[in-house]
C-alpha cells in the first residue's frame, strides 16, 4: 500500500496533507454547519448549496471552500542527462500516484522540461523520455492512460535561470498537473 506523504497543494499557496485532500473529495449529498443542521449540498463537494460557486462539481475531485475545483501541481526533479528517478524522488511520484488514485476524476498533463547544457535536438528528446517515464510509472500503477496526456518542451520553458547550477538543477523536470 502507498504511504501517504504531506505534500504542497499549489492554489492560493494553501498546505493541504492527503488526509484533507481525502477530506475534500465528494462523498455526502449534504453538510452539517456549526448549529448542526442539516444543508443541502446537490454536487456532493462538502459545500453546502448556499456557499457553493461551483454547483456542477464532478465526482473525484478536490475543491476549495466555495466549492471550486482545485488545480493540483507536483514537480519530479532530474540528473543532469537523465530520466532515471532517482530515490528522493522516488517518494514524491509515490504521493501523486495515491493522489491520482484518490481524485479519480483528474486528467493529469505530464510536461518534461531539461536544462539548456546540451543542444536542442537532445534536450526535446530528454525531455520526451523524462514525460514518458512518468506516464509509464502512472500506468504501471493502474492509472488509466486515458486519463493522461504528456508533452515535452526541452529548454525552452525554464521555470528559473539556468546560469547557476542550482537553476540548472530546477529546470531539469517534469511537472505533473491535475485538472
Amino acid at each position: 500500500m502507498l504511504k501517504t506523504y504531506t505534500f504542497i497543494l499549489l492554489l492560493l499557496s494553501s498546505l493541504l496533507t492527503a488526509q484533507e485532500i481525502k477530506g475534500n473529495l465528494q462523498d455526502t449529498n449534504n453538510t452539517t454547519n456549526q448549529n448542526n443542521t442539516i444543508k443541502a449540498d446537490d454536487d456532493n463537494d462538502n459545500i453546502e448549496n448556499t456557499i457553493d460557486k461551483c454547483p456542477n462539481t464532478p465526482q473525484g475531485v478536490c475543491v476549495d471552500q466555495y466549492g471550486c475545483t482545485q488545480i493540483i501541481k507536483r514537480v519530479i526533479y532530474f540528473h543532469t542527462e537523465s530520466f532515471k528517478i532517482n530515490k528522493d524522488e522516488a517518494k514524491k511520484i509515490d504521493d501523486i500516484i495515491e493522489i491520482a488514485k484518490e481524485c479519480y476524476g483528474y486528467k493529469l498533463e505530464i510536461r518534461g522540461h531539461t536544462d539548456s547544457v546540451a543542444d536542442e535536438t537532445y534536450n526535446n528528446l530528454l525531455s520526451k523520455q523524462r514525460a514518458m517515464t512518468i506516464k509509464k510509472i502512472f500506468i504501471l500503477h493502474n492509472i488509466n492512460d486515458q486519463r493522461v496526456t504528456t508533452s515535452w518542451f526541452g529548454e525552452s520553458k525554464p521555470s528559473t535561470t539556468n546560469v547557476s547550477d542550482d537553476g540548472k538543477s530546477k529546470n531539469r523536470r517534469v511537472e505533473v498537473i491535475f485538472k
